[in-house]
């Protein structure tokens, strides 16, 4: 079965996207006929792959290219 960290991981990225644990089975099912709960960490992990990849980046990654510029003009005027 998969690892503490990738399970919470999901439930994490899941939760926040509003995916249903039928819409988590039925991918997992889909990508590796089994269900979700069955899948091994190299299973796991191509299912985080993928869930990442439909949802696309957290919130707190959109933004972080734009932030380090800011500073770094806002630095150099000193």
């Amino acid at each position: 079965s998969c690892s503490d960290k990738q399970r919470g991981l999901i439930e994490k990225v899941a939760k926040r996207e509003k995916f249903t644990t039928a819409e988590l089975d039925e991918m997992a099912d889909r990508l590796f006929q089994h269900p979700l709960q069955q899948l091994d960490k190299k299973q796991a992990s191509g299912f985080i792959t993928e869930l990442l990849r439909l949802s696309g980046p957290p919130p707190f990654r959109r933004n972080s290219a734009k932030e380090p510029a800011a500073a770094a003009v806002n630095g150099s005027a000193h």
